[in-house]
């Protein structure tokens, strides 16, 4: 992977850049715009320290860091490194500062930003440097993920319908028995008020089925 790291890493940058550069990684330290850590363009890190999450958090820098990761790049991670330990002096520096911080501010911000991106977790940088490796390898490898049948069936339209989002067996196996549904044309041939008729299925998972079915399979 080609891999760029942000001049602002200094002796962490340098570090990342030898781990890397024995994994055979084609990696270059840079002034970054945005991130501390980006894999072929796709997949950008922001790297905190429990002191750096605290005080991001605190004067809510953190929020702007990850919303243009977001924007600029199709997979973006803040990824926390340290232990339990590194957390609690973490707070208790900030308490000797005086800089008013509870817990439950972080357990707030990270819950927020679980909403527009991704929060992961290392217990220290050289793990972590390994799990940003291979978070990205698995981003940029496009292998698709397959949903393993729990009963083995005959009937196409069955099958197809279990493989949609919150349908599961019972409720295709329900969706099909009722509308009598096998072949592939069976199904595409379906309306939402076909569906409105099989007991359990609403107007909202009516028309999600619809459109799921014409998304993956009819464009």
């Amino acid at each position: 992977m080609n891999i760029k790291i942000d001049y602002r890493e200094k002796k962490r940058g340098k570090k990342a850049l030898k781990f890397y550069d024995e994994r055979e990684h084609n990696v270059n330290i840079l002034n970054l715009d945005t991130g501390d850590y980006v894999f072929d363009d796709k997949v950008v890190f922001e790297f905190k320290t429990w002191s750096d999450m605290f005080n991001s958090i605190h004067n809510n820098r953190v929020f702007d860091e990850s919303l243009r990761q977001r924007d600029e790049y199709p997979y973006h991670y803040v990824i926390i490194v340290g232990n339990d330990k590194d957390k609690q002096k973490a707070l208790y520096n900030l308490h000797k500062l005086n800089i008013k911080f509870k817990i439950k501010q972080y357990y707030g911000a990270v819950a927020r930003l679980n909403t527009y991106t991704n929060v992961i977790y290392a217990p220290n940088t050289t793990k972590a440097f390994r799990i940003m490796e291979c978070q990205s390898e698995k981003c940029l490898d496009s292998k698709p993920i397959i949903r393993e049948l729990n009963d083995k069936t005959d009937n196409v339209a069955l099958n197809i319908l279990m493989f949609l989002p919150h349908i599961k067996y019972n409720r295709a196996k329900l969706i099909t028995d009722s509308l009598e549904l096998e072949t592939v044309e069976d199904l595409f041939k379906v309306t939402p008020e076909d569906l409105l008729k099989v007991n359990g299925i609403g107007d909202k998972l009516a028309e999600s089925i619809i459109n799921n079915i014409t998304k993956r399979y009819l464009k």
